[in-house]
C-alpha cells in the first residue's frame, strides 16, 4: 500500500521550531538592507498587519503587485530575493535548534511509529469505514511531500534508513520519496502565488519569464529540479493520502486540485486531512464535528469542487484531529545553543 503525506509548516512548529510568519517578520524588519526598495517592501507588509498563515503572506504579494515597490519586474524580484535569502538563513539557524543527539533514538522512533499508526486519530465510525475500503494491516511504504524549506525531515528520514518500521499487524512498512516540493533553503526555494488570477497586476505578468517571479507552479517546472514532477508521481501512485500541518491555502491550489484528480481516478482511493486539535475537543462533539465539516469544505472550495464532485467523494474524505501525531518533543537549543528542553 503507497502512502503519501503532505506536511507543511504546522510539522515544524510541532516540534517547537519559530518558523511561523509572525515569528520571522519582526526578525527580517530589523534587517538592514541598505535598500529604499527593499525597505519599501517591508514597509507595504507591516502595513497588512502581519499574516497568521504563510498562504496569506503569499496571497499579499499577489494583491500588491499593483503597489511600489512590487509593480516593477526589476523591484520585485530584488525584493523577493532579499526576502528568501534572510528567510533560508533564519530557517536554517532555527532547524539547527534540534540537538538530535541529546534527542536520541526515541525522536525518529516516535515519528516512525506514528507514521505507521496515523490512521487511529480517526473516530471510531470512520476509521472503520476507512479500514473496510482499504485495509490497514498490510505493508505500506510512505512517501513524504515536505511542503517545508527546512531539513528536519531529511534529518528523521536519514535516521530511519536501515532500520525497519514495525506496524501493529507486525508487518514491516518502508520509507519510499522524500520530495522537498517547493524547493530547500540550500536550493530551489519557491514563495509566491498559484497562478496569475492571484494577482492585481497581471500586466506585469504577460511572459513566461515575468510569471517566473511570483507563480510557484511556472517556476518549479522550469527550474529543472524536478521536485513538482516526482511529487505528482508520488500522488498519482498513492492508495491513501494525508495531508497534515497545512493551511489548505489558496496558494497551493494546484496541489489541491491535483488531489481531487487522484480521488476520482479510482473508488478506493481516500484522503485523510488532519487539522490541529487536542484530545480534548472530543469532550465537545459538536465543536468536533463543525470543525471537521469545515476543513472538508475548505478542501473541496480550494480544489474547485462542482456540486457533483463534492457528493460523489464526500465519503472518501475525512477529517480528523491531529491529537498529538509527529508531536515528536526533540530536545532543543535556544539562541546561545543551550539545552532548553524537551519541545522548546
Amino acid at each position: 500500500m503507497q502512502v503519501s503525506f503532505l506536511i507543511g509548516n504546522g510539522f515544524d512548529r510541532g516540534l517547537g521550531l519559530r518558523t511561523s510568519f509572525r515569528d520571522f517578520f519582526p526578525v527580517y524588519c530589523k534587517e538592514a538592507s541598505g535598500s529604499p526598495e527593499v525597505e519599501a517592501f517591508k514597509d507595504l507588509l507591516r502595513a497588512d498587519g502581519g499574516f497568521d498563515r504563510w498562504s496569506d503572506f503569499e496571497r499579499a504579494l499577489g494583491i500588491h503587485t499593483d503597489q511600489p515597490p512590487l509593480n516593477q519586474e526589476d523591484s520585485l524580484e530584488n525584493c523577493l530575493e532579499d526576502f528568501e535569502r534572510s528567510f533560508a538563513g533564519y530557517l536554517e539557524r532555527e532547524a539547527a535548534r534540534i540537538d538530535y543527539a541529546a534527542s536520541g533514538r526515541i525522536l525518529w522512533e516516535d515519528f516512525a511509529r506514528d507514521l505507521s499508526t496515523y490512521r487511529s486519530r480517526l473516530e471510531r465510525n470512520f476509521y472503520e469505514e476507512a479500514e473496510k475500503r482499504r485495509p490497514s494491516n498490510c505493508p505500506m511504504t510512505f512517501h513524504l511531500l515536505d511542503f517545508n524549506y527546512t531539513n528536519v525531515l531529511d534529518q528523521l528520514a536519514d535516521r530511519l534508513q536501515g532500520h525497519s518500521i514495525i506496524n501493529r499487524s507486525c508487518h514491516i512498512d518502508h520509507l519510499g520519496e522524500l520530495v522537498h516540493v517547493h524547493g530547500t533553503t540550500q536550493e530551489a526555494m519557491l514563495i509566491g502565488v498559484d497562478n496569475i488570477w492571484q494577482v492585481n497586476n497581471p500586466g506585469l505578468f504577460t511572459s513566461v519569464s515575468q510569471q517566473r517571479l511570483l507563480v510557484k507552479p511556472q517556476l518549479n517546472q522550469q527550474c529543472g529540479c524536478g521536485n513538482d514532477s516526482r511529487a505528482i508521481r508520488c500522488i498519482q501512485n498513492s492508495d491513501e493520502i494525508c495531508v497534515f500541518g497545512m493551511s489548505l491555502g489558496e496558494t497551493d491550489g494546484t496541489w489541491w486540485r491535483l488531489l481531487l484528480e487522484w480521488l476520482e481516478g479510482r473508488i478506493d482511493r481516500q484522503l485523510l486531512l488532519f487539522f490541529h486539535a487536542s484530545r480534548s475537543i472530543v469532550q465537545f462533539p459538536n465543536r468536533l464535528i463543525r470543525r471537521r465539516e469545515k476543513w472538508k469544505k475548505l478542501f473541496f472550495d480550494r480544489a474547485g469542487a462542482t456540486p457533483a464532485d463534492r457528493e460523489k467523494l464526500e465519503n472518501r474524505v475525512y477529517a480528523a484531529g491531529s491529537y498529538g501525531l509527529f508531536d515528536l518533543q526533540p530536545v532543543l537549543l535556544d539562541s546561545s545553543r543551550t539545552k532548553v528542553g524537551a519541545g522548546g
